[in-house]
């Protein structure tokens, strides 16, 4: 049976449109997204005499999410509502180079 039998018929998952699940998962991306490069600004900024060397207390999943978070940045800019600037992708890759010459 094709799937334009019954056009009418819109998926719903637990009531709630897919269409919507997909703007949520979105949005749950962006924030995460944001987060990485938040972290990889810190990552990269120059230590303070008083702290301990960030990247030394950086989880080791954290190559993990700044990865999920570049291929998000790549994947969303055919979007119009995220602007995401080649300076933050090109921070988070500094960040990864950083992370791995610990």
């Amino acid at each position: 049976m094709s799937s334009n039998a019954f056009p009418s018929i819109r998926t719903r998952s637990k009531f709630i449109p897919l269409e919507e699940w997909h703007k949520r998962s979105q949005e749950a991306l962006d924030t995460v997204t944001k987060m990485a490069i938040d972290i990889a600004e810190s990552l990269i900024a120059a230590p303070n005499a008083n702290t301990t060397h960030t990247i030394d207390a950086t989880p080791p999943t954290y190559p993990y999410i700044a990865r999920a978070a570049l291929r998000h940045i790549c994947s969303s800019t055919q979007r119009e509502d995220v602007g995401w600037s080649g300076s933050a992708e090109d921070m988070v890759h500094r960040s990864l180079d950083k992370y791995f010459q610990r």
